[in-house]
């Protein structure tokens, strides 16, 4: 993580806006593809359309 925050201190990284990154280092799509399990339990696509009864 070191690499990534020195840029964004340096002047090279002066027209980043400030927008917020989400950095989860592909846990998000080992998940989807079924390779480890959620960290809740539950799939991206359960935690969007939520199981009904």
């Amino acid at each position: 993580m070191a690499h990534p925050l020195i840029y964004l201190n340096s002047k090279y990284a002066s027209y980043i806006s400030g927008a917020v990154i989400f950095v989860d280092y592909g846990l998000t799509a080992e998940v989807e593809a079924g390779l480890r399990p959620g960290m809740l339990g539950d799939s991206f696509d359960d935690m969007i359309h939520p199981k009904q009864g």
